[in-house]
């Protein structure tokens, strides 16, 4: 079997960076996107506000002509002071943007 490459968006937080040890640990190249490092990120970063189309573009077209992408782990943040009832963040363009820019 061969190595196989993840993609991960907010990798050096909380559930991205967790991923992206777990996926380390049982034999996964893992690439990552976040605003900010960590030591302790187990592959490749790269850093990237993704809320900026161009330095995004930027970051995507570099890692698709270095890396064969197998798997992404979309896992980018917003938070919302308010009530998630009363919160309109989850179809808020910003929102989606954010997590699906990455795909196209």
């Amino acid at each position: 079997m061969s190595i196989k490459t993840v993609l991960i968006t907010g990798a050096t937080k909380g559930i991205g960076l967790a991923t992206s040890l777990l996926l380390s640990r049982n034999g996964y190249n893992v690439i990552g996107i976040a605003r900010h490092p960590d030591k302790e990120f187990p592959g490749t970063l790269f850093l990237c506000d993704l809320s900026y189309e161009k330095s995004t573009a930027e970051v995507i077209q570099a890692i698709t002509s270095s890396y064969s992408i197998d798997a992404i782990v979309n896992n980018v943040g917003i938070s919302s002071p308010e009530p998630l009832g009363k919160s309109n963040r989850l179809i808020n363009p910003s929102f989606r943007d954010k997590n699906f820019q990455v795909l196209s």
